[in-house]
Order: structure tokens, then sequence, then C-alpha cells
């Protein structure tokens, strides 16, 4: 896949672009959260069900004094293994598209650029949003 295209429209909108969340980098804490197979922590019994899931990233983040945890783009997710959803089809897929913050709840969270909500899901104690950008291709 060609990325070029892609990282010149990051640069021509970058200008536009908003935090997400309120984020100070001089006082708060961002905690990268690795649900990979190298986090030896994060077992089956945690990641199978969403209520030990969601106990176990607001523990990481109340233990260690972060403001929120992030998740990463490009990673093999293990916890994707316990859901039908990701388990359809002849191969399984485990490769995450996206970008995960967690806060406490009520985050105001905010559209990084114009665009328009696309859908949305809530879940026990997270919410997922998918926005549509307004680019002009």
């Amino acid at each position: 896949m060609q990325s070029q295209p892609v990282i010149q429209l990051l640069h021509k909108h970058a200008p536009s672009f908003h935090p997400v969340v309120s984020f100070s980098a001089g006082k708060d804490r961002l905690l990268k959260i690795d649900f990979t197979n190298d986090n030896k922590d994060l077992t089956e019994e945690i990641y199978s069900d969403i209520n030990k899931f969601s106990g176990y990233i607001n523990q990481l983040l109340q233990n260690n004094n972060y403001k929120y945890g992030i998740g990463g783009y490009n990673e093999q997710r293990v916890i994707y293994a316990s859901s039908n959803h990701f388990n359809a089809g002849d191969e399984p897929r485990r490769l995450h598209l996206g970008t995960d913050i967690w806060g406490k709840a009520g985050t105001p969270v905010y559209a990084f650029m114009g665009g328009r909500v696309h859908s949305f899901a809530f879940f026990i104690s997270w919410m997922v949003l998918h926005f549509i950008l307004y680019t002009g291709m």
C-alpha cells in the first residue's frame, strides 16, 4: 500500500488539527498500553471479560498516575482473539487499525479536524467513534 498520499494529506491539513482530549504536555501523563502477546500481564481471563478488561486499564492508569492511556495503531492485538467479530472468515483479524485513548468517564472528546460522526458504539465502560473527515478529496 502506498502511504505517500496519506502523508501528504496529513501535512496539508496539519494546521487545522485540534487536540482530541484536553492534555497539558508539561503536567499530564500518557501511558502507552501494550495489547499484544508481549504484555504478559494481560491474560485471556482479563481480555475476554469486558469488566475485568476495563478494570485492568483503569487500575494501570490510577496506579501510575496517568491521565490517559493510549493503545497503538498497527498493533497485533491478542485481545481480538476473544471476539467473534474479529474471528469471522478464513483469516482472523488481529491488526488494530486505530488509536485508542482511555480516560475517566465523562472526559470530553473532540474531532481532530472537521468532519462528521459516521457511527459510534457504547460498550460497558468505553465508547467507539468513527469519523468521516472533510478533506476536499
